[in-house]
């Protein structure tokens, strides 16, 4: 099916007050996140680059900031009733950790094999573990039943206005930090954290490229933004945050808008990026999150001399992930 139908115009449901609002909302929960330049990085590009640490926050991701503003938003009563979100990780974090902090009670689903450092931590944090599915979007769809069955209030990754304001504030912080900023580079699996950067762009300087990276093994995104159309493919990455069976109607309306080019790196990529990242900025970043830095790479001759930030979204690897990607 085409998308935009039921999200009509979306970028006129955004404004620069309502983003500022939801940073007020959320600060008291999360850190402002540091821009910071390697120069190692800078060799290597041949450009100006910034990465924005979107890592350093509580869950050690970006998501934590779409779910707080959603979960701050809701009436005392939907949170204790119940929260109900699929995640492969991150977002589900981000929902625990927000749930923990307000109050109410959270029901994550995570698919069969998700990474157990990551459910862990959800469950550390007092969600509740649904496992169900191969895959996140069989987990999402179970957790869309389970909403309606017994009345718990579903929040989707990606199909969600409030979530995504809650993410462009750390597009607003980018900006504020660094006026004159050229290139952003943003990793994508639903298409939440590109669109957060694309909606600040777009609100305040739209001369800005904001360019998304997903996957070649899990591209279903990259196809649906493409075509303009929703597609689903193949789910055959190692990096749970990049894989999603299909586009999703909400972001991929507005990256039809505010996305600027749509690139694919390969799973070899994916892992020396990792290994590059810890050498040069002595952190860890997951498959999903060293997807901007292989991107960066892989176009370097067109970011030469160009002022460049890469969004660093998340930090949550497993110990034999990062081994495998050592021994790559």
């Amino acid at each position: 099916m085409s998308f935009g139908m039921t999200y009509q115009d979306p970028l006129t449901k955004f404004n620069l007050s309502e983003i500022k609002s939801a940073g007020n909302r959320i600060s008291p929960y999360i850190f402002r996140t540091p821009v910071r330049k390697y120069h190692s990085i800078d060799q290597l590009i041949g450009a100006n680059v910034w990465v924005k640490h979107e890592n350093f926050q509580p869950t050690g991701s970006f998501k934590l900031r779409g779910a707080l503003n959603v979960i701050a938003l809701l009436s005392d009563a939907q949170r204790e009733k119940g929260v109900i979100v699929a995640s492969s990780g991150n977002f589900g974090q981000g929902v625990a950790y927000a749930v923990q902090k307000i109050g109410g009670q959270s029901f994550v689903v995570v698919p069969e094999g998700a990474n157990p450092d990551k459910v862990m931590a959800i469950q550390e944090m007092g969600a509740k573990i649904i496992i169900f599915g191969a895959n996140f979007d069989e987990a999402r769809e179970e957790a869309e039943r389970l909403s309606l069955d017994r009345g718990y209030f579903y929040i989707h990754s990606a199909n969600n206005y409030e979530l995504i304001t809650g993410v462009a504030t750390y597009g607003l912080e980018i900006i504020n930090d660094l006026t004159d900023v050229e290139v952003v580079i943003v990793p994508v699996g639903g298409g939440s954290g590109v669109c957060g950067v694309g909606i600040a762009a777009y609100l305040l300087n739209p001369n800005i490229k904001v360019i998304a990276v997903q996957s070649e093994n899990a591209p279903a995104a990259h196809l649906s933004w493409k075509k303009g159309e929703i597609i689903e493919s193949k789910m055959e990455t190692i990096a749970e945050g990049l894989a999603t069976r299909e586009g999703y109607e909400l972001t991929q309306k507005i990256m039809s808008e505010v996305v600027h080019d749509f690139m694919l790196v390969s799973e070899s990529e994916l892992k020396e990026a990792i290994i590059l990242y810890l050498k040069m900025t002595h952190t860890l970043a997951e498959h999903a999150s060293a997807a901007a830095l292989a991107a960066a790479i892989k176009i370097k001759e067109k970011l030469k001399d160009k002022k460049v930030v890469m969004i660093h979204s998340g930090s949550n690897i497993t110990v034999p992930q990062l081994i495998d990607a050592i021994n790559s």
